[in-house]
């Protein structure tokens, strides 16, 4: 009987050392915090008015889940642009109901003339599509005498590309890959069993956007900002973007013609515009609707529809 309570007290001291070696080689893994790039601090871009972007349903190319996985994937990198504070992401069901008005396939499988199309219909500069080409669930299950370990980890490899919607061209491309782990454990067959997690998914996703975030902020930030001019009613000029996108009173806008296309002898494609002529200049005096603000000319003339504005810095 002594030699027994000798063998479970041993057994049990084994446990203990398990659990704390265990516990203590747990990898944490919060959320990475992303810094702040030198060209978020450029003057250029700290005054000017915010670039408006969209970013599309991901597809989901992998083997696991459907396409709610892509879904996330998009809904974590809009909310990764959002806390930067240099852009307006339009929202998801704005975009979903363009693309079900033009019958266009809300994914990441966007061609360069759809996301053209939709861009001008959204009023953005550029699009974001991405896709999830490697999503895995890996489950370890160990057993130490009395204790129990379940060892949980996902893995996600992410593409995502930048489409410039005056021309199709795609300005950015990039991968990164990620992955999350969680341990569990249960000992003496006491405590809940652990199923799978969810979040694991998403803390997943998450990890690999991280990779190549600040490279696609980078180059988003490095974007011209421009808009278009929506209406002409005598002296008012009414221009689609406006408070929300930062434009203030006072801020003065140059007007350009949008240039001809010009277009790769080989692939028939736009790939860019010849510069616009300058039209002059004019002043914000107020704003309307969700995001759009009126002008006047304060220098030259025939300004139209669908003319370019870009900010003029002070």
């Amino acid at each position: 009987m002594v030699h027994a309570k000798h063998i479970l007290r041993i057994a049990l001291s084994l446990v203990i050392i398990v659990i704390v070696c265990g516990c203590a080689g747990a990898p944490k893994q919060p959320p990475p915090q992303v810094s702040v790039t030198k060209l978020q601090k450029d003057k250029r871009v700290a005054t000017r008015p915010r670039i408006k972007i969209a970013v599309i349903d991901f597809t989901n190319k992998s083997d696991f889940g459907d396409e709610r996985l892509g879904l996330a994937a998009a809904d974590i990198l809009t909310t990764e642009l959002f806390k930067r504070g240099s852009f307006l992401l339009v929202e998801r069901d704005r975009i979903k109901k363009v693309f079900q008005e033009q019958s266009l396939g809300m994914s990441g499988a966007v061609d360069p003339t759809t996301a053209t199309k939709a861009g001008r219909l959204l009023g953005v500069s550029s699009i974001i599509v991405g896709s999830i080409s490697q999503f895995v669930i890996k489950v370890e299950d160990h057993d130490y005498l009395l204790l129990k370990q379940r060892i949980m980890k996902a893995e996600a490899t992410i593409e995502v590309r930048v489409i410039d919607v005056t021309t199709g061209v795609i300005l950015y491309a990039d991968s990164g890959k990620g992955d999350y782990m969680r341990k569990s454990t249960q000992v003496l067959e006491l405590g809940q069993k652990v199923g799978y997690d969810k979040s694991l998914g998403c803390q997943a996703l998450r990890s690999a956007i991280t990779k190549f975030l600040d490279g696609l902020v980078i180059q988003l930030a490095a974007t011209e900002w421009s808009a278009r001019i929506a209406a002409v009613d005598h002296e008012k000029v009414f221009v689609n973007a406006g408070k929300r996108s930062g434009l203030k009173i006072g801020d003065i806008l140059e007007v350009k013609e949008p240039g001809d296309p010009i277009e790769d002898p080989q692939s028939k494609m736009i790939i860019g515009r010849t510069p616009g002529k300058s039209k002059g200049k004019m002043k914000i005096v107020s704003f309307f609707g969700d995001d759009g603000s009126i002008a006047i000319p304060i220098s030259g003339s025939g300004f139209s529809t669908n003319d370019v504005v870009t900010y003029v810095i002070p």
